[in-house]
């Protein structure tokens, strides 16, 4: 009975970090989709001799993506280009799926 005691008790402490730790995983790799997107979106912008006004889509910039598609948010979240001057943006940045740490500049849905 107390190895059954001490199992819970290691279950109930340990389950909580689990979850932490696999949320904090998931904003880690939407952080870093982003600056896959962003990559894709400077080389576009280089190749194509775009200022920073200018605005890519997900076609314009399949080429330079992986597989030649936009990586998932593995929080379900949708990734938004956006313009050169601007980070791509997540639909999760407000439970802290951002880039670089920053607010995106402005609102998220705004290009």
């Amino acid at each position: 009975m107390i190895v059954v005691a001490i199992i819970g008790l290691i279950a109930a402490i340990s389950i909580p970090n689990f979850m932490r730790v696999r949320d904090s995983a998931r904003v880690k790799i939407c952080v870093r989709n982003r600056r896959v997107i962003d990559g894709a979106k400077a080389t576009w912008a280089m190749e194509q001799k775009k200022n920073t006004s200018a605005v890519a889509t997900t076609n314009d910039i399949a080429p330079y993506l992986q597989f030649s598609r936009m990586p998932a948010c593995p929080a379900d979240g949708n990734y938004r280009v956006r313009s050169l001057a601007k980070y791509p943006s997540c639909s999760l940045t407000p439970v802290g799926h951002t880039l670089y740490n920053l607010n995106m500049d402005d609102d998220p849905s705004a290009d």
